[in-house]
């Protein structure tokens, strides 16, 4: 599952083995929505419970989006670093 899977991704070393984690993570997040509509359509879950759960599933959903749209971003912000200036100075031909 996704918390599971996340939790093994906070051992990781590199944010970008972190955010290979959080992929995952949505994907487990979207099998459990899946399981969980076949759930309510095979009525093994009542309406109410299932938007109850449907609404918190969004909101891990959207906490999995914002840490990684802030990871990706810190990402490429550290692997295209701004090139350093140098302050040349003229130099004499003497």
């Amino acid at each position: 599952m996704g918390i599971i899977s996340r939790g093994k991704g906070k051992g990781r070393k590199t944010r970008k083995e972190y955010l290979q984690f959080l992929a995952i993570a949505r994907g487990s997040l979207e099998e459990v929505k899946y399981l969980l509509l076949l759930a309510k359509d095979l009525r093994y879950v009542e309406g109410a419970s299932y938007g109850e759960v449907a609404d918190g599933y969004d909101q891990v959903g959207r906490m999995l989006n914002g840490l990684d749209r802030d990871l990706s971003s810190l990402v490429r912000s550290q692997a295209c670093p701004k090139p350093k200036t140098q302050h040349l100075k003229p130099k004499n031909h003497e």
